[in-house]
C-alpha cells in the first residue's frame, strides 16, 4: 500500500518499516522478499536487499534465490554467470517454494548462460 501509494501517500520508508514489522511478527519469507525488492529496485540500497534475500533463502524460499540471482546479474550487467549465481538458480529450480513460471525463468537463465 505505502510502496505503491494505493489509497495513501506513497512513502517507501513507511513501506519498509511495515514489511519489517510483518517479518518480525509472522516470520514469513515473503516479507523478506518484499523488503529486499523494495530496497533493491526502489531505494537502491543493495547491501540491505541482499541481507533480506539471504534471510528468505535461509528458510528455503526458492523465489528469493531467483530474485537474488537476477539482481546479481543486473549489477554485473552481463549474463556470464559466476558460481554463486549458478548455485542460486539451481537451488531455486529444485525448491518446493517456487512457482512453475519462476522455475522456468531460472532454468532459462541457466541455459542462456551456458550458451554465452
Amino acid at each position: 500500500m505505502y510502496e505503491s501509494g494505493d489509497g495513501v501517500v506513497k512513502d517507501l520508508d513507511v513501506a519498509a518499516l511495515l514489511y519489517k514489522k510483518s517479518w518480525f511478527l509472522n516470520r514469513q519469507s515473503g516479507d523478506c522478499c518484499n523488503l529486499a525488492s523494495l530496497y533493491f529496485y526502489k531505494l537502491h540500497q543493495y547491501k540491505k536487499s541482499f541481507y533480506w534475500w539471504n534471510r528468505a533463502i535461509k528458510i528455503g524460499d526458492g523465489e528469493a534465490c531467483l530474485e537474488k540471482a537476477k539482481a546479481m546479474i543486473f549489477l554485473e550487467a552481463e549474463l556470464s554467470l559466476n558460481n554463486e549465481i549458478k548455485a542460486l538458480l539451481q537451488k531455486s529450480i529444485t525448491s518446493y517454494s517456487i512457482t512453475e513460471e519462476s522455475r522456468q525463468e531460472a532454468l532459462l537463465l541457466l541455459l542462456l548462460s551456458d550458451d554465452c
